[in-house]
């Protein structure tokens, strides 16, 4: 369950520009996530919470040329543990929301909307009873 972004979100796939530092936050199947834009929009961090995932996951995605989201290797290592794979991540043309596509175990292919919220005041808080887990 995880999102990655990149200037190419805010240039070709949308006409809504994605300033730096935009967080987006939502939550599927017990799963909680949130993504916070990094510089240039080249990059995002991703923290994901939740029972089903035995705590906490942190790490960065990107884009590579090719369009396919990359995730760090740790991050990548701990959704390949839990069986899951991102297949796509758009922005819709609102610019308010960012939709991740998933294959999960069990559940097969589902979207997990995240919405964007005002960072200083985000409205999901990943902290909150999870522990951190091994990548």
């Amino acid at each position: 369950m995880l999102v990655l972004l990149s200037s190419r979100l805010g240039t070709h796939r949308s006409r809504t520009p994605l300033p730096d530092g935009a967080v987006y936050t939502g939550a599927l199947l017990g799963v909680r996530a949130r993504v916070t834009l990094g510089e240039d929009v080249e990059y995002a961090d991703v923290a994901l919470a939740g029972v089903p995932l035995g705590g906490t996951l942190r790490g960065r995605a990107r884009f590579n040329d090719a369009g396919d989201p990359v995730l760090e290797a740790s991050l990548a290592r701990a959704m390949r543990r839990r069986c899951c794979t991102i297949t796509a991540v758009a922005l819709l043309d609102d610019g308010a929301t960012l939709r991740v596509e998933l294959a999960l175990p069990l559940f097969g292919r589902r979207a997990l909307a995240l919405q964007r919220v005002d960072a200083a005041h985000p409205d999901v808080t990943l902290e909150e009873e999870t522990t951190p887990v091994a990548p």
